[in-house]
């Protein structure tokens, strides 16, 4: 993996403070200007910049995680990715040319931007599709035109930026929003998987807020004193419990949600290669359909386990970050207490934040490495496994 520390993050703080950086191998410097969305079953979001070119590329479901690790998007132009997208698709037994009997799912494109602007990416982008359908003998439909609300795309930046202010987010023009978003996808572009993102983004917010009273810490001096120390504990502490249970529940290999990721990839392996077997055959038995109905089926049922997993693990996580939230509150409501103002130290506080950046980004790949190394190397094997390639020794 490469080295998360010599990322130049785009750190977006709560006090409204941007550094504008990037990462991740891209030296295209037009502003990003437009989220597309191409869902199938993989669902994969796209940053477009000015010239309508890919600039980052992102996940939006664990099957979408199989799709961009299946090739390189970047500097496609959206009409060349969309067309990329169906064909790793196709080739991962999501598409399926030859009998009809075996349905393909809708393809959904969702854009952000203009009326007219969007209207014209979608044509382009939809003509596209269906040239590569014509080509390939694929039979699927091109769901009418959806435009990203603004509420969508707030959402989309509040997740991927659980620090961000909410009255500072709702300020933000359509603009300024795929810019946060594509600053915070760069800085997660080589995690393929949805809860190592999720840890990503929640620990940052924590170690933003924890430089914080750090450096306030620094300038208040003796004002910092033993009760301050001990509601600075009890934050930490809050901290660490969270971080904690994220691994436990969500991110280590034995984690339940990991076992059961690992036992939907197998089934739904199963369930692709027996459905791009059938799709070319000329004649399906009512037998052979039910038996793929089975398989489907027990895809379905394992993904609605791992999601109940997931939801289960976070409603442990809210209640922990409720109590991290009250363990912080009480803190700064103690500092101001102490007549401290804040706001009077927010350049000591935003440089402090700055600094931390490498410090955070390194201390998180070294934490979570082997997770983020298991998780790229279990879709290659299961991308190998699609392709009816031999496993690697």
């Amino acid at each position: 993996m490469k080295k998360l520390t010599s990322l130049l993050i785009v750190l977006v703080l709560v006090v409204g403070a941007v550094f504008a950086l990037t990462a991740c191998d891209q030296t295209d410097k037009d502003a990003p200007t437009t989220v597309m969305n191409v869902s199938l079953n993989p669902e994969v979001e796209f940053v477009l910049d000015g010239n309508g070119k890919v600039v980052t590329v992102n996940a939006l479901n664990e099957d979408g995680n199989l799709i961009i690790t299946a090739t390189v998007f970047e500097g496609k132009t959206a009409e060349e990715a969309a067309e990329l997208f169906v064909q790793v698709s196709h080739e991962m037994g999501f598409l399926v040319s030859g009998n009809a009997q075996i349905k393909n799912n809708d393809i959904e494109i969702t854009i952000s931007g203009e009326q007219k602007d969007v209207e014209e990416l979608y044509n382009n982008v939809k003509a596209s599709i269906q040239e590569y359908f014509t080509l390939e003998n694929i039979v699927a439909e091109i769901a009418a035109l959806e435009t990203m609300t603004r509420e969508q795309m707030e959402a989309l930046v509040a997740q991927a930026q659980p620090y961000i202010d909410q009255a500072k987010l709702q300020a933000l023009s359509h603009m300024e929003l795929v810019e946060e978003l594509y600053a915070s996808r760069k800085e997660t572009c080589e995690m393929y998987s949805q809860e190592l993102k999720n840890a990503y983004y929640n620990a940052k917010a924590a170690a933003m807020d924890t430089t914080k009273i750090q450096a306030l810490k620094e300038q208040m001096g003796s004002k910092f004193n033993f009760v301050l120390e001990g509601l600075f504990d009890a934050y930490t502490d809050a901290v660490a419990k969270i971080e904690d249970a994220r691994m436990q529940y969500l991110v280590s290999a034995e984690s339940d949600y990991q076992v059961k990721l690992a036992e939907f990839r197998a089934k739904k392996i199963e369930f692709l290669q027996k459905r791009q077997e059938l799709a070319q055959k000329e004649d399906i038995t009512e037998a052979e359909i039910n038996v793929l109905n089975g398989l489907e089926n027990a895809v379905n049922f394992i993904e609605d386990a791992l999601v109940s997993i997931g939801e289960l693990a976070n409603k442990t996580l809210d209640t922990l970050k409720a109590g991290m939230t009250k363990a912080y509150n009480a803190l700064v409501s103690a500092i101001e207490s102490a007549q401290v103002k804040i706001a009077d130290h927010m350049d000591a506080i935003m440089k402090a934040q700055e600094e931390q950046v490498p410090v955070f980004a390194a201390e998180f790949e070294e934490g979570y490495a082997q997770a983020v190394e298991q998780a790229k190397a279990d879709w290659e094997a299961m991308k190998i496994q699609l392709q009816g390639q031999p496993d690697a020794e």
